[in-house]
């Protein structure tokens, strides 16, 4: 039986309080065990596309290219780069694993959740699935010469879910693609360092966005227009950041399972970060929802667009030129 490996995040969070069932923390020690992303055979296993001329193509499978111990990996780098989060060594871990005997599979049910959770110590556990991951080059012809403008995109796909550990309900629940540009690209092919680089894109906001669940961006202050982040420069904001402002409202629980899928939410509008500090920025709105306002308490979640660059086919190539 596969053993599932993890890592105990550990982080002493002053203030902070989850809402609406979620796990208080104020003044307390709160841990997080994150867990390698699921993906079949413990590799990534999916369809490369080599573009050709006239809407030709060739399919080819990928494997091995990333394994979740990898992407875990950079995950947990991500978390100790924030400051918000410190780690415990791999080691220190396994041995209470062994002593558990679950596979991957087992560790998710709410039962076995809360037994992990009191075992480690933990108050919260990640779980991450790496849905999707695509290699493509395309490319232009330079007019009047027989050379290629060459550009290449990585593309991957994740889910998460953060449980809480005392009670085995899931708290949150999210889902990420990205995708990675690259431009005048040399050879026909990508190499390590363009998959490298997509990797550490994705991580950064896989990471991000993981923070935003557990410490998520909120309304500090509303007051003569303007609106008080929680959140600042040191937390990754910048000046034209644009938010979507919510405000949580009526806990939704499976009736059949007692679990809670989430909780209902209204929209309040949009708005801009016109100024950003070290610890807080300010925000102006920029579309309102008629009738209602924002007020203090009230979550933000980024609304900004992902940017896709667009290129044209380029000729035929094997799948090793293309993607090693």
């Amino acid at each position: 039986m596969q053993k599932a490996r993890i890592f105990l995040v550990i982080s002493l969070c002053l203030g902070f309080v989850l809402s609406a069932g979620n796990v208080e923390a104020k003044g307390k020690l709160l841990t997080i065990a994150v867990f390698d992303f699921d993906l079949p055979g413990n590799s990534v296993s999916t369809q490369l596309n080599i573009e050709g001329p006239e809407g030709k193509s060739a399919k080819a499978e990928i494997k091995n290219m990333v394994r979740t111990n990898l992407l875990t990996d950079k995950i947990v780098t991500e978390i100790v780069k924030s400051k918000r989060l410190s780690v415990v060594e791999r080691s220190r871990l396994d041995a209470a694993m062994k002593e558990l005997d679950f596979s991957a599979s087992e560790m998710t049910s709410p039962k076995n959740s809360i037994r992990v959770g009191r075992m480690l110590g933990a108050k919260l556990l990640l779980f991450g699935v790496l849905n999707n991951m695509e290699g493509r080059v395309e490319s232009e012809k330079i007019p009047y010469t027989s050379r290629y403008r060459r550009t290449g995109k990585v593309s991957l796909g994740a889910s998460i879910r953060i449980v809480n550990a005392e009670t085995g309900k899931i708290l949150a629940a999210d889902q990420l693609q990205y995708q990675k540009c690259f431009g005048n690209i040399e050879t026909r092919r990508l190499e390590g360092m363009h998959i490298q680089r997509a990797l550490n894109g994705f991580t950064h906001k896989l990471v991000y966005m993981i923070l935003n669940e557990i410490f998520p961006v909120k309304v500090a202050l509303a007051k003569n227009g303007q609106y008080y982040l929680n959140r600042g420069s040191s937390g990754g904001i910048t000046r034209g950041d644009t938010f979507k402002v919510i405000r949580k409202g009526e806990t939704i629980i499976d009736e059949d399972t007692g679990v809670m899928l989430g909780s209902s939410q209204t929209d309040l509008g949009t708005i801009e970060v016109v100024s950003v500090e070290s610890k807080m920025s300010i925000a102006k709105l920029i579309r309102p929802v008629e009738g209602l306002s924002i007020a203090k308490g009230d979550i933000c979640k980024p609304a900004s667009p992902p940017r896709v660059v667009r290129t044209t086919r380029e000729p035929d190539r094997s799948v090793d030129d293309v993607f090693k």
